[in-house]
């Protein structure tokens, strides 16, 4: 499929470049949310967005699923 082509030219092309990442936690503090790109992507950039689910109410990572997304402005430090 072209999307696991993109996905697969996305994921090597973040591994040899600087990246910015934001993350979003759950109200346990635990990671639930990531998005990677690239240092120099703006607002609408293609970016790599993981999401986490736990066992229940434990730390203890389940699953993890990662897809194509969008960088966001409001990611911005």
């Amino acid at each position: 499929m072209s999307s696991d082509i993109n996905a697969d030219e996305l994921l090597i092309a973040l591994s040899r470049e600087v990246v910015k990442i934001f993350r979003v936690y759950d109200g346990s503090d635990r990671l639930i949310t990531s998005y990677e790109t690239f240092a120099n992507s703006l607002d609408g950039g293609i970016a790599l967005k993981t999401e986490f689910t736990y066992i229940g109410a434990t730390n203890k990572l389940e699953k993890m699923k990662e897809s194509i997304s969008t960088w966001l402005a409001a990611y911005e430090i």
